[in-house]
């Protein structure tokens, strides 16, 4: 029986492309650098913008220095960008407020932004178990430590647990902790390349969250 669903937050709860698409556009422009597509930024938000970063400051690689200033200045525009323009997917308060067991966040997003977010749209009020972003552990997803923290801090089983998601990385997280995955097919990667790396299960809105759970519940 599912006891905890943990959310992806970009792409997947929220629509938060516009703030970080602007934060980046800025930062090349700050940087002198060719601008990107919205297109080519939104389809990298599920692995964090250092994956995209890394392919326009290919010298940050071997500059730990400049790395680091990097993301500095990322973060300098998206700190005065990210509450412009979040908006909740569809369906997502409706389940938050039918659902009747634990909830809590997976996210790569950094840690201290999520609460913000949140706060904006009216989330903080749902009695969220763990929020964890990509800076909480020493690893983010895919890597199965986030999640085994998340399992730990709510005490259940990976057998017990949903995941929700949109990005490369959730798949891989979950595949490596056991977990249950859905993907949704409205998020910043496309369901192509989502069953290409292992996801099987989707919905297209978050009111079908409920009935995807009860099936899984039918087969446990």
């Amino acid at each position: 029986m599912i006891k905890l669903v943990l959310f992806d937050f970009d792409g997947t709860l929220v629509d938060t492309a516009n703030d970080i698409v602007l934060s980046v556009h800025q930062l090349l422009e700050y940087r002198n650098y060719p601008t990107l597509s919205k297109e080519e930024i939104i389809s990298n938000i599920g692995e964090g913008f250092i994956g995209l970063l890394r392919d326009q400051f290919p010298e940050m690689e071997s500059d730990l220095q400049f790395f680091n200033q990097l993301q500095d200045d990322f973060y300098s525009f998206y700190d005065k960008n990210l509450l412009n323009n979040p908006v909740l997917f569809p369906g997502v308060k409706n389940f938050l407020s039918q659902w009747p067991h634990k909830i809590g966040i997976l996210s790569n997003k950094t840690e201290k932004h999520i609460p913000l977010v949140m706060e904006k749209l009216d989330l903080l009020n749902h009695p969220w178990e763990t929020i964890i972003g990509g800076d909480s552990y020493e690893q983010k997803k895919p890597h199965p430590m986030p999640m085994e923290k998340a399992l730990s801090i709510v005490n259940v089983s990976p057998s017990e647990t949903l995941l929700v998601g949109d990005g490369i990385p959730d798949v891989g997280v979950a595949l490596a902790s056991g977990v249950h995955f859905v993907g949704v097919d409205f998020g910043y990667s496309s369901k192509e390349v989502l069953q290409n790396h292992g996801a099987k299960e989707f919905i297209s809105h978050h009111d079908e969250l409920s009935a995807h759970i009860d099936k899984i519940n039918a087969t446990c």
